[in-house]
This record gives structure tokens, C-alpha cells and sequence, in this order.
């Protein structure tokens, strides 16, 4: 009765003490104190009245946790006004709202940051279970290692051909038609490993609206795209372009393995409550309906959602962006890592020299045709041994070896390759946990091969850069390079030399 109606028991139930209190005004300043001290009172009776209804597992429950989603308005009107007395003027429920929005902001406070709390252990909780690490482990922040991923579109990307240099016209047969004597003659044929691609020119946005315009508000589920950029990489050295179809495989691969790992952590219904809100139906009174039905023009959509009846906050948005980052980085680790495998295992499988052989083979076939206007094969073993003591045909023999050694020696991509110097993007987190040294012993290397026709021999040198100081969110990634002081070394191969064929060997290869 005190902290509903003070002025009540003010004027009455204390009349007469307050006549003992001397002159009026004197009366009137100590009323002025009681009602002070009441109205004190009452803020923390009304508070406490609110918590404890709140808490009870009916509702929100000691930790708040099952009232996460829903608004402030919603939560407090979880509480029935008639429960809440203290908060009540002269026992009028109506005026418990107006009251409440008052002295409640410090309980509001309270309850979004136990949500807080709460969210976050949800989020670590599904990177721990997606990814094998918590979000706040700073090691592993830009990794997920126990992420499970789909790439086998790389393996068939790979494919050796038969190439004209310095051009994307390639065939599967060196005795194809288009590949005419002439080139072959002119050493404008070469083996070339196809299907190579510039991930490099992959971007990823981790709110899966790419390609959905600048205004797109909403994600349209692609997360890994194609860069509009031009790339360093050329079509004459067996790199797609940016529509090649085993590409755009990998990366509808990466997008669905993306969003099943995003899925799979929101689906968490806390997870799930704390980013896109909860909805919560509200039941019409008696009194709500027939008004809606008598269509008079009053409307109760003030405390609903487009007066559906339901509503919902949207408070922790950006919850699980570490585990987007974390996925997306995996991803590309993973991508990158496949892809060089794979390009790896073809380009040491001996393709190459096996190729390089079959060109050189057709091209002696060729120059013996020329010179005793029949096939060289036709002829017996003492017209082919005397063809090959020709010494023009055999310099001729042994100047097209050295060509394709040389060529070899001076283009292929394991003895010629650039140092990436990447500093920064998320490019870089990728690239260089690939071909850096590992954690605090991050390197990159350039190689560049010469031929000496003396020797017979390819001389690579490969300079190796170390990093002078790495990213401290991700250790993996250089911050400053070392490009000044490279450590240098030389590594030689040994190149065929041509070697006069026996009639038998020769023309056992395929007879054209």
C-alpha cells in the first residue's frame, strides 16, 4: 500500500504523526522526505518483482538464455502486469508499463549482457565442433582444421597436350591432322600441362552476397567467386580463363561446403536466436479480437510486427563471422593445397619427357624422310646405319635436342617460377601456408633455369627469402619480406642428348 498509493497512506494513516512534527512547513518537508524514500523503495521492489518473474524457468529462465531473440518490449510483457504490484500506481495495471519503462533500463542492461555471454558460448561452442578449435584460440583463428571438405572436381582438371607456342590451340594427339610436319619441323610444338587456373583471382565474401549487386541486403549463397581482375596468368601457358568449367565446379564446391558449415553451426537454436531473432507469438485478448472484428478502428499493432502478433531483435548479427573467416580460410587452404598436389604429381610424373621424346622421334622421321625421299623405315639396316652417318642430318639431330632442352630447361614451371612477396588480403593467409616455411620460419623462393648445350646440362637457381616479421592475428601470413637478402643456391639437371638410334628401336614407335 506504501509504494502503490503513497499520497494515501500519507494523508491518513500519518495525519496526526505528521501534526507532531511542528508547523506546516515543517510537516510538509518531512512528507516530502517520505515520499522520497517510498518512491526509492519502490524502484527496488518493482525491479526485483520483474527479475524474479523473469527468471522463473516458466520464462526466461536463471540465465535469460530462453527469452534470446526477442526484444526488451516482448520479454517485459512476459510478466503479467497483475504480478507486478509494486510497480502499479494506486493498483491500476495500466500503469505498469509506462512505470517500468522508467526503472527497468539497468535490469535491460543486465539481461543483454548475460545475452551476450550467452551467444558467444554458443558461437565457440560450434567452431569447437565444426572446426576442431574455439573461436577465442588465437593460434588457430584463421584455420578449421577439423573442417571436412569435397574437392576431387581438381584431379580432372589437369591434362597433357599437344600445344602450338604461344597459343591456347592444343590437341590430345600429336598425329592430329592440325599438327602438320611443317610445325613440327619449325619447333613450334610443345608439351604443355592444360587446365592450370589462377586461384588467385578468387575472392570470397563471407556474407554470401557475391555477385548480388552493390545494394544486395540479403545473401544469395555464393561466397567464393571470380575476381573481375585480370590475371597475370596466360591462356599460351595452359591457364583457363575465368568461365572454364572445372573452375566454376570449384567453386559451386566451395560455396556448398561453405554453407553446410554455416548451416550446420546455425542451427544452433541459440546460435540461431542470437543472429536472426526469435519469433513469439502473442495470443489476442477477448477484448483484441472483438475490436478487430467490429472494425472500429482500434489497432494494438503498437506492440506487434506489422500487427501479426509476433516479435523478434536481431541483436548479435555478426556472431559467428570468426567461424565464416575460419571456414573460408580453410577452404582455401584446402583448395590450394589439392590443387598444387595434384599439379605437382603431373608435372613430375615424366609426361614431359615422354612427349618431348614422341615430338623429337617424329621430327627425325621427318628430316630421314626428307633426305632419302622414302620412309627411313622401309629401309634395310645397312641403308639406315649409312642415313645416320650423314653429319648434316645428325647436327640437324642434335641442334633440335638442344632446342627442346633448352626450352624446357628455361619455361617449365618447376625450374621457373617468381617469389610471392603477398603481405596482405585474404589471398595471402592461403598462398603463403602453402609455400611459406610454417609458423615463425615463413620463406617464399624464385628459381630461373639455364641451359648449357656443352654439358647437356639445366642450371636452376633458386633464391630463397625469408620473413623479417609476420602478422600477429595470423602467423602464417608475412608482414615484411626480406627481399635484399636472398640465400642462393644452384641445382643442376642433366638433359638428354641425342643418341643415334638402331633401326629397331626407332621405328618400333608408332609408324607415323
Amino acid at each position: 500500500a506504501c509504494l502503490s498509493d503513497p499520497d494515501s497512506v500519507i494523508k491518513n494513516a500519518c495525519k496526526l504523526e505528521a501534526a507532531k512534527c511542528g508547523d506546516s512547513a515543517t510537516s510538509s518537508n518531512v512528507m516530502n522526505y517520505v515520499r522520497a524514500k517510498l518512491a526509492a523503495l519502490r524502484v527496488d521492489k518493482c525491479t526485483l518483482e520483474i527479475k524474479q518473474c523473469l527468471t522463473s524457468e516458466d520464462r526466461c529462465g536463471e540465465d535469460y538464455s530462453a527469452c534470446i531473440g526477442l526484444d526488451t518490449d516482448t520479454i517485459v510483457d512476459l510478466c503479467d502486469n497483475d504480478k507486478l504490484i509494486a510497480c502499479q500506481t494506486k493498483y491500476n495495471p495500466d500503469t505498469v508499463r509506462d512505470y517500468i519503462a522508467r526503472v527497468a533500463q539497468g535490469l535491460a542492461l543486465n539481461i543483454d549482457n548475460q545475452f551476450a555471454v550467452t551467444c558467444q558460448n554458443a558461437a565457440n561452442a560450434a567452431m569447437q565442433r565444426i572446426c576442431g578449435t574455439s573461436g577465442d584460440d588465437e593460434e588457430n583463428s584463421q584455420a578449421c582444421p577439423g573442417l571436412v571438405l569435397s574437392n576431387n572436381e581438381i584431379k580432372n582438371a589437369f591434362k597433357w597436350q599437344y600445344c602450338r607456342k604461344g597459343t591456347a590451340e592444343c590437341y590430345d594427339d600429336l598425329f592430329s591432322s592440325k599438327i602438320t610436319d611443317d610445325r613440327i619441323k619449325r619447333n613450334v610444338v610443345e608439351p604443355r600441362l592444360t587446365g592450370k587456373m589462377d586461384l588467385s583471382l578468387l575472392g570470397f565474401d563471407k556474407l554470401g552476397r557475391a555477385g548480388a549487386g552493390a545494394n544486395a541486403t540479403e545473401p544469395v549463397g555464393k561466397y567464393f567467386y571470380v575476381v573481375q581482375k585480370d590475371s597475370k596468368r596466360n591462356v599460351a601457358d595452359g591457364y583457363t580463363d575465368s568461365n572454364n568449367e572445372f573452375l566454376q565446379m570449384i567453386i559451386d564446391s566451395m560455396n556448398r561446403d561453405f554453407g553446410n558449415a554455416v548451416s550446420q553451426a546455425q542451427s544452433d537454436p541459440t546460435v540461431d536466436a542470437c543472429i536472426n531473432g526469435k519469433q513469439f507469438q502473442m495470443i489476442s485478448t477477448s477484448e483484441q479480437r472483438g475490436a478487430n472484428r467490429a472494425g472500429n478502428g482500434t489497432t494494438y499493432s503498437r506492440e506487434y510486427n506489422e500487427g501479426t502478433g509476433s516479435r523478434n531483435t536481431r541483436q548479435f548479427q555478426n556472431l559467428i563471422d570468426s567461424l565464416r573467416v575460419s571456414v573460408g580460410n580453410q577452404l582455401m587452404n584446402s583448395i590450394l593445397s589439392d590443387y598444387n598436389t595434384s599439379l605437382t604429381s603431373y608435372l613430375e610424373s615424366g609426361k614431359r619427357d615422354e612427349m618431348y621424346d614422341k615430338i623429337m622421334e617424329r621430327y627425325q622421321k621427318i628430316l630421314m624422310r626428307e633426305i632419302v625421299g622414302k620412309d627411313p623405315c622401309k629401309l634395310s639396316a645397312e641403308e639406315f646405319d649409312a642415313l645416320l652417318a650423314n653429319e648434316e642430318l645428325v647436327n640437324a639431330l642434335k641442334l633440335q635436342q638442344d632446342l627442346y632442352n633448352d626450352e624446357k630447361c628455361t619455361t617449365s614451371e618447376e625450374w621457373n617460377h617468381d617469389a610471392d612477396f603477398s603481405t596482405t588480403g585474404f589471398v595471402a593467409s592461403w598462398w603463403q601456408s602453402i609455400f611459406g616455411g610454417g609458423e615463425g620460419s615463413l620463406e617464399t623462393t624464385s628459381a630461373k633455369g639455364e641451359y648449357n648445350p656443352d654439358t647437356n646440362e639445366c642450371v636452376v637457381t633458386i633464391k630463397t627469402y625469408n620473413c623479417k616479421e609476420a602478422r600477429a592475428v595470423n602467423a602464417r601470413v608475412c608482414k615484411v619480406w626480406n627481399t635484399t637478402k636472398p640465400t642462393t643456391e644452384q641445382v643442376k639437371h642433366q638433359m638428354k642428348e641425342w643418341n643415334s638410334p638402331g633401326a629397331e628401336a626407332f621405328c618400333s614407335s608408332e609408324s607415323n
